[in-house]
This record gives structure tokens, sequence and C-alpha cells, in this order.
């Protein structure tokens, strides 16, 4: 498995966004299958907690995207926290042979800028995947 996490950014009104891409390589199943999996996993997934944390992440259901060309599958998905309206993550995951490029967009402020800018992000990991 590798990885690569780009560094937080600041926006003009100070607002911190963090976006992780991790690129995880499976023997035993296509990109496509995993993607697949993850997302049967959520039509059945309201809320879920990490072992280490303590905090109740709440799933908001599938973001209907455009998918980026080249992927063999892609999904992407949206979540926030019980405890803070304002912070929201969004996950895309693309496919590519025995891959799967996750990529994260989180940051407190509103659901859709979040999304917004998952879908600036989205094309060009969706690239780089293609590359590897």
């Amino acid at each position: 498995m590798t990885g690569r996490q780009f560094a937080p950014r600041h926006t003009a009104d100070a607002d911190q966004i963090l976006v992780h891409s991790f690129v995880h390589g499976f023997s035993s199943l296509s990109g496509a299958e995993v993607v697949a999996e993850v997302r049967d996993l959520l039509d059945s997934c309201e809320t879920y907690q990490l072992d280490h944390e303590e905090v109740t992440r709440v799933v908001l259901g599938e973001h209907p995207m455009t998918a980026p060309p080249g992927p063999d599958d892609f999904f992407s998905y949206c979540e926030g926290t019980a405890k803070s309206a304002e912070l929201h993550v969004c996950y895309a995951l693309l496919a590519h042979e025995n891959l799967v490029s996750v990529v994260t967009n989180a940051r407190n402020g509103p659901l859709q800028g979040v999304q917004q800018e998952l879908e600036i992000i989205v094309p060009l990991a969706a690239m780089m995947l293609q590359q590897a």
C-alpha cells in the first residue's frame, strides 16, 4: 500500500481545508470489487465510531457527482459528526485494476462547499491513478 498526503491549505477566510489521497493495492480483489463493497456497506450504515475516536460519525449518503474519465468504478459519499453540525468530510473512491484511490476532503463549513472542492480534486486523482 502506498499513500500520498497533501498538506493542508488555507482559504482567504483562514478556514483550514484538509485533503488526503491514498492509493491502496489489493492482491485478491479488483479495485472495482472493493469500491462496490464499500457502496453496498454504506447503504445500511447510518452512523459509526472508530475505535480510536470518541466522536460518532454520521453517514450523510452518496454524493452524486459525474465520474471522472478513466476509473473502472467510482463512488463518492459524505459524512458529518454527531458533535458538530459544521464538520463535513467527503470521500471519493476510484478503482483502477487492483488499485483503489481514496480522496478525502474535510473542513468546517457547509457541506456543499466540501462537495464542490472534492469535485475539483477528483479529476486530478483519476489522472494520477491511471498513471500508476
